[in-house]
């Protein structure tokens, strides 16, 4: 491209990326916004009742012993009940403001890699698009992001996981410091194994992918650290793990269902659910994926024709044919503790691991095949005009989807309303000294059929135990 054309392609890709990135970032404001409606629901009363009760320490023993085997769950919905009852409206805030840094973060580092110039804008744009999908896409949002007792196992993990990945794969053959770094990062990778099986499994297969990297890297030599850091994350996943295992509250709970009796099964069940996933996530939602796949695609050929450093043609191909390969094997492991525990395909919740993954790996796939057509030295003047004006076009899907996030808004500011209306209830008859109370259902106002399991038993006893009384009954008008 003569130097005149690449002076005004430089200054209009910074405005472009701005824009595009604009739509997203909208969009997920939106969704930051509405974590301020979040309540305690279900879950959310028995593990901070647990707490009220007993504290941390007798709070972790009871919960570790009789209630559940995800003990570093309870630590972190100990640490957001530190700040408050509101803390539980921060928290989801807190976790997608994480999940769009550590993709920034990330992204960044591999734009400057890449010799990409408008690298913070550009970083920008990918990690608020990837952002807006993760949600935008989310088997069940509700449970995935805005319940605290799930998004701790399902949604917090994974932006945790790319950082400590990416400092596995920059980190240098250096001594200084090795040992404590890899203290620190092997305690790190035990307590995020601890918040889930699922997460645990995914971890887990992720470390045992990047060993096998090393192993078939031609320069293993300068690779060492990337071994050592990976064997000590799968030693830490493998301890976490049988720490959840041996667990009596995870004994009590698995009498409860019934578990495969053999690998054969748990294979079979795990390769057809992933199978499944992937297959049915992409055909019920084919225009989303093909709109993230071309905006990884004309986003890289946007950028990359300023590349300083070249990725080789073979690395290119290999990776395009690799990461489908990667991303089977990782919903594969996503799915098996489900597979094991319950002989079942997994919960909406647990798939919010599984669609991460997913949605990362095609946008990188859409990426990559840019960078293929950016590198055929055809019409390359035209190309970039074509991907600019695609990225802009594009960019406007975001706000197709303002109408159902305002429903969602309104559907929790309704809820939250009247979850402020019962607690209201509850504290007065306290401050009159009963102690066993009787409070409206909240279902029986927001007329939503999902909302029934804040009148379920099992949540009134919890209820009962977050605000230190003897029962709480809920009735219907």
């Amino acid at each position: 491209m003569p130097d005149h054309s690449q002076a005004i392609h430089h200054r209009w890709q910074k405005p472009i990326f701005q824009v595009s990135s604009l739509f997203f970032f909208l969009a997920n404001f939106l969704y930051v916004f509405n974590a301020w409606f979040v309540r305690h629901r279900a879950d959310d009363f028995c593990f901070s009742g647990t707490l009220r009760q007993f504290g941390f320490f007798g709070g972790l023993k009871h919960f570790y012993l009789t209630l559940s085997n995800r003990f570093s769950a309870f630590i972190l919905w100990s640490f957001s009940d530190a700040f408050g009852e509101k803390a539980i409206r921060v928290f989801p805030m807190v976790a997608i403001i994480f999940t769009s840094f550590s993709l920034y973060f990330v992204i960044r580092a591999i734009a400057d890699a890449l010799g990409i110039v408008s690298k913070k804008w550009f970083a920008f744009f990918v990690a608020q698009t990837l952002t807006f999908f993760f949600l935008y896409l989310s088997p069940s949002i509700d449970q995935s992001v805005y319940w605290r007792a799930a998004m701790v196992h399902y949604f917090l993990p994974f932006p945790a996981l790319i950082l400590m990945l990416f400092f596995v794969l920059k980190t240098k053959n250096d001594r200084k410091h090795k040992i404590l770094s890899i203290t620190l990062f092997t305690l790190t990778a035990f307590f995020l194994a601890g918040l889930s099986e699922s997460y645990a499994a995914l971890q887990g297969a992720a470390y045992a992918m990047l060993m096998i990297y090393y192993l078939l890297h031609p320069q293993r030599n300068s690779k060492s650290p990337l071994a050592i850091y990976a064997l000590a994350a799968i030693i830490a996943t493998a301890a976490a793990l049988l720490v959840m295992i041996v667990s009596p509250g995870n004994t009590l709970k698995m009498t409860l269902l019934e578990q495969a009796q053999d690998v054969r099964s748990v294979i079979y069940i795990s390769l057809d659910s992933a199978l499944s996933f992937i297959f049915f996530t992409i055909r019920g939602q084919w225009l989303p994926f093909l709109l993230l796949f071309l905006l990884g695609c004309a986003a890289a050929v946007f950028t990359t024709y300023q590349q300083q450093k070249k990725m080789n043609w073979k690395c290119l191909l290999l990776s395009i044919l690799v990461i489908p390969l990667v991303v089977f094997i990782l919903v594969v492991s996503i799915s098996a503790p489900t597979a094991y525990g319950m002989l079942a395909y997994p919960e909406k919740r647990v798939l919010m691991l599984a669609l991460m993954v997913l949605v990362l790996s095609v946008f990188s796939e859409g990426f990559l095949l840019g960078i293929f057509l950016a590198r055929m030295r055809f019409l390359i003047q035209a190309k970039h005009i074509l991907a600019g004006s695609a990225l802009i076009i594009m960019s406007i899907y975001p706000l197709l989807a303002l109408p159902d996030i305002s429903a969602m808004i309104r559907f929790y500011q309704r809820r939250a309303a009247l979850w402020d209306q019962q607690q209201q209830e509850i504290v007065t008859q306290i401050g009159q000294g009963r102690q066993d109370l009787i409070v409206m259902a909240l279902d029986a106002h927001a007329e939503m059929a999902e909302m029934r399991e804040t009148s379920s038993f099992w949540v009134n006893l919890c209820t009962a135990q977050y605000y230190n009384v003897g029962t709480i009954t809920v009735i219907e008008r």
